[in-house]
């Protein structure tokens, strides 16, 4: 089996509400706002939270080591992610299976839930459900690839 790293991107410090403020994009602050008058829990607690169950997601993947980048050795399987991704908990055996086929790296069909942010993003929504060739915008994202660290 070969060796598979989960690399987590940087996040924001979600428990600390000054700190989450102070990044926080002007586009999406009124969002927050909203988000903050609607529901008991403040945003930024929520996505504590569910960063808490990512990580018990990531706790559960067998064979897959959490690193930083400079931790991550040569040649050394690295699975990119968000602090709110989840994977399934037997991805190092079948990234194992698809590497031992001689792939240079490994990619899968993404599953997201989603709500559309404009009426653009709403159109491929419906597109992507009801025309099998439509695709979501990007082929690549932060938990539906592998690549080998060389």
């Amino acid at each position: 089996m070969h060796s598979i790293y989960l690399l987590i991107r940087k996040t924001t410090a979600w428990q600390d509400e000054s700190a989450f403020l102070a990044q926080l994009s002007p586009a999406f602050a009124p969002k927050v706002e909203v988000w903050n008058r609607t529901f008991r829990m403040p945003y930024h607690l929520f996505r504590h939270a569910i960063r808490g169950v990512a990580i018990s997601n990531h706790d559960a993947m067998e064979g897959v080591l959490p690193a930083t980048w400079d931790d991550i050795p040569d040649k050394a399987i690295v699975l990119p992610s968000d602090d709110d991704d989840w994977f399934s908990p037997d991805i190092a055996s079948s990234i194992s299976r698809s590497m031992a086929a001689h792939h240079d790296g490994v990619h899968w069909t993404q599953s997201v839930l989603e709500v559309p942010i404009n009426r653009l993003h709403r159109v491929n929504l419906v597109a992507r459900r009801v025309i099998p060739w439509v695709g979501p915008k990007w082929l690549c994202a932060t938990n539906n690839l592998c690549l080998p660290q060389e």
